[in-house]
Formats: structure tokens, sequence, C-alpha cells
């Protein structure tokens, strides 16, 4: 959710010289205090120990399951899940994160494969034009529901709502990407990991000691001596 509630494209580089990532109004807090208050009020399922990922996509599509935390990637197999289920795909919605910016909503976009042409093949004619047939011939951003490359290309049908509501579009900077990964590494956090996350679901549910304000205090306190010693 980095950038999504501040609408901020820096929010990423930022955490390279934050001494408090999870600072009341930061896009940690927030979402992780989101993730903290769905299942502390038992809004999430009973025991998330024993969630299936393939059961999960048929309860989303026949209503048993309301809403799911995930990129745009998984928009169609979702659909298709209904579709096995008897629904109509158009059941599957999209929605940006549930936070706003002076009355918008801002959702961060980030690549997902990345194609070149190597300067040393001996066939970069024939690259290049595989490369322009996989961007404007393929369908493939079609096909799964993705952002297209091409500059001046429509959104996807199931992102439509987006335009719709005017839901800016936000690519997330990766200047110091590197630095933050170090950073990251250092303080044991793990940002790109299921352990800390997991570890607050469970505070959140009683099955671990502690309250919100209490992890946060002692991730931003790992955070911070990384960051002060330089990752």
């Amino acid at each position: 959710m980095l950038g999504s509630p501040s609408c901020d494209a820096k929010a990423g580089d930022a955490l390279a010289t934050s001494t408090d990532p999870w600072a009341t109004g930061g896009d940690l807090n927030v979402g992780d205090s989101l993730l903290f208050d769905i299942v502390n009020k038992k809004l999430s399922e009973e025991d998330p120990t024993t969630t299936n990922w393939e059961d999960s996509k048929g309860q989303l599509a026949t209503g048993k399951i309301a809403g799911m935390w995930l990129g745009s990637w998984a928009i169609v197999q979702m659909r298709d899940a209904a579709e096995k289920a008897g629904k109509d795909p158009s059941v599957i919605g999209y929605m940006p994160f549930p936070a706003q910016v002076n009355g918008k909503f801002c959702s961060m976009v980030t690549p997902d494969y990345l194609y070149s042409v190597n300067v040393h093949s001996k066939n970069k004619a024939a690259a290049h034009a595989w490369l322009r047939w996989m961007l404007d011939e393929s369908g493939f951003a079609d096909a799964n529901q993705a952002i297209s490359s091409v500059r001046g290309a429509p959104l996807p049908t199931a992102l439509k709502p987006f335009g719709d509501a005017g839901v800016q579009l936000v690519e997330l900077s990766q200047v110091k990407a590197g630095q933050v990964n170090a950073i990251d590494n250092a303080s044991e956090v793990g940002l790109n990991k299921p352990d800390y996350r997991q570890r607050l679901i469970d505070v959140a549910r009683g099955a671990a000691p502690g309250d919100a304000k209490s992890v946060f205090a002692e991730l931003t306190t790992r955070w911070a001596d990384a960051v002060k010693m330089g990752g």
C-alpha cells in the first residue's frame, strides 16, 4: 500500500531516511492499522492459519468472502472462479485503497514483466519485432486485465471504474530501492515478507500478546536503528 494512502510516488524512497515509518498517518501505519482493525473486529476469517488460496477464489465469487487485498493480476483468476461457480464474472470488481487525498483515491502501479533486446543479440530485428507484437498485438494486457505499456492505451475493462471515478494512478519511485532493501535486511523487519504482518494478525486476534501500538513501536525501533547505522 506504499504510496496509495498518501498519493506519494516517493513514499518508498522516503523509507531510506525515515526513523519513524509507522508514524500516525503514514502509509505503513494506515495500511497496517487497517489490517489490524479488520482482524481485531472479527471481520476476517476466524482462523487465518487454515486459509486456502484455491478455495478462497470460489468463496469470493459466491459472496462468502467480501473482499481480498490483492493486485489486479488476481482479477482474471477470480472471474474464472466465478464462472466455474455459475456466477456472472462481473460480480468481481476492483477497488482502490480506501483512503483519499484531497477527495481523490490513488493507486500505485508497478511493472510486471520487463522486456528488452540484448545489445549483443545477432537477431535484434527479430527480437524487436517480437517485442512490438507482444505489446501491440498479443492481447496480453487485456487478457490479464493489466495496464498496457502502450502510451494512450485504454484501461482494461476491470479497471474502467477507476477511470470513471477519477482514481489517480501513480508509479512508485524505485530510486532508493536498493538502500531501502539494505535497511530492511539489516533491521530484519521484512517489509515484503509475511512474518511481521502474521505477528500483527496474531496480536489482533489475541493469539499473541501486545497491541498495534506496541508492534509498531518495536518495528520502528528496529528500522530506525538500521537507518542510523546506514543500512
